[in-house]
């Protein structure tokens, strides 16, 4: 499941809203677990009905018809709760642009002060297969986000590729994903994405530009800067443009 949490410099710490903690889980549909200590939860249901209640479903035309699933924590913002999500195509009514049953992962964005209340989600991925290792593996067309870090004023989202590798996504902008509301106004910020992120045991770690940091997190002194484009950068980068999305509810 995905627990509610808040980044406090470079933690996140599990949010608590109307004094509880709250998570999302669930495949097809997703639902909603609250607790009081995250050790003991129980189940968002309709006083009347009894039903569990579902907080975000598929939708029949678009890249989600077929199922949804929670990826890394929600994260918690004053203008909302950023739910990064997994998804996968119908086999029909779904969305003709990709093959069935893709996997893809978009956004969606709650209420603060309701978690289960949906303000809006994205009408496009953000991140879906186009690249070789994404396309062909054990299970080919699947980009599938599992991890978020915040290190160093930056973010990592790592994600599973066609079930056969790890790859991670790079948002360059310090501010872009603390809400990721703001990527309306700044729709030409881009993630860059590593291939070859799990790499055989003796191979030396390889260290990126950005910011002077490695791989691994540890920061680079006196190392040689590898460039977009450099033919001896492994792994190498590709650029991913951003969608407007969530704005137009938003006040500025």
């Amino acid at each position: 499941g995905a627990i509610v949490a808040e980044r406090v410099g470079e933690k996140m710490i599990a949010k608590k809203i109307n004094n509880k903690y709250w998570m999302y889980f669930g495949d097809t549909d997703l639902f909603m677990a609250y607790s009081s200590d995250l050790l003991h939860w129980e189940v968002l249901e309709n006083d009347e009905s009894k039903k569990i209640v579902s907080v975000l479903t598929p939708r029949p035309g678009y890249f989600d018809s077929r199922l949804v699933e929670p990826g890394p924590f929600a994260l918690y913002t004053e203008k909302g709760i950023v739910l990064i999500y997994n998804s996968s195509n119908a086999a029909n009514n779904n969305d003709p642009s990709s093959p069935k049953f893709t996997y893809a992962a978009a956004q969606a964005l709650f209420d603060s002060a309701a978690p289960y209340k949906l303000i809006d989600r994205a009408a496009k991925p953000f991140i879906q297969p186009d690249k070789a290792y994404e396309l062909i593996g054990e299970v080919n067309n699947v980009c599938f986000v599992e991890g978020l870090v915040y290190y160093k004023t930056q973010w990592y989202l790592y994600y599973g590729t066609a079930d056969s590798k790890i790859a991670v996504a790079l948002a360059i902008n310090r501010e872009l994903i603390i809400t990721f509301t703001k990527i309306g106004s700044v729709a030409r910020e881009k993630l860059s994405k590593f291939i070859g992120v799990v790499t055989p045991p003796k191979r030396p770690a390889v260290r990126t530009d950005i910011n002077n940091i490695d791989k691994t997190g540890i920061a680079a002194k006196s190392v040689k800067k590898i460039r977009p484009g450099d033919a001896q950068a492994q792994p190498r980068w590709r650029e991913v443009l951003l969608p407007p999305l969530l704005t137009n509810r938003l006040p500025n």
